[in-house]
C-alpha cells in the first residue's frame, strides 16, 4: 500500500488505521526499534565527520584569505587556465 502513495508517512497512517477498522487492532508500520537504533548509531559518526570537514573547510578558507591578502588578489576572481 505504501508504494501507492507519494507520502510514506501518510501511507503508513492509512495502513494502520485501515487495519484498526477492519481487524480491530492497529497494524505495526515503520522500522523496528533495532533498525531505528542502528540508524541513530550510524548517524552519530557521520555527524562528527561532517563537523570535522566543516572545520577543515573553514581553515582552508582562512588560509586562502591570508594568501589573497599577501598577493594582492583579494576579491578578484582566479585567472582561468588556458
Amino acid at each position: 500500500m505504501a508504494k501507492d502513495f507519494a507520502d510514506p508517512q501518510l501511507a503508513a497512517a492509512l495502513q494502520t488505521l485501515s487495519a484498526r477498522l477492519t481487524k480491530g487492532e492497529f497494524a505495526k508500520v515503520g522500522k523496528s526499534h533495532a533498525d531505528l537504533l542502528a540508524d541513530l548509531a550510524r548517524g552519530e559518526p557521520l555527524q562528527r565527520q561532517r563537523e570535522a570537514l566543516l572545520k577543515n573547510l573553514e581553515q582552508i578558507q582562512k588560509e586562502l584569505n591570508e594568501l589573497e591578502k599577501r598577493t594582492g588578489t583579494e576579491g578578484k576572481p582566479p585567472k582561468e587556465k588556458k
